[in-house]
């Protein structure tokens, strides 16, 4: 996750988006959001200084009384698409 902001390769930051899904594995259906960034390395020779590169991470947390009680990271998460899916 740390690795996509390399300044000699002169990273813009395009689009950060976030929804919510479920967790796949260790917090078994907690509810998670979702944060993806999409970004371009614009220092680098064309054609890649035109690419559009994307990272994704999840997070959960869990509120008593309006107090921040529990919080991690997730992994293993539905995408938007499956969590689409299974609304409809």
């Amino acid at each position: 996750m740390a690795g996509w902001n390399r300044p000699k390769y002169g990273t813009v930051l395009l689009n950060v988006t976030q929804f919510d899904s479920k967790c796949l594995f260790c917090e078994f259906g907690k509810t998670v959001k979702v944060y993806k960034w999409t970004y371009q390395h614009k220092k680098l020779t064309t054609p890649s200084n035109s690419l559009e590169y994307s990272s994704q991470i999840a997070f959960y947390f869990r509120f008593e009384d309006n107090r921040l009680i529990d919080f991690g990271v997730c992994n293993a998460y539905l995408d938007k698409e499956e969590i689409e899916q299974l609304s409809t």
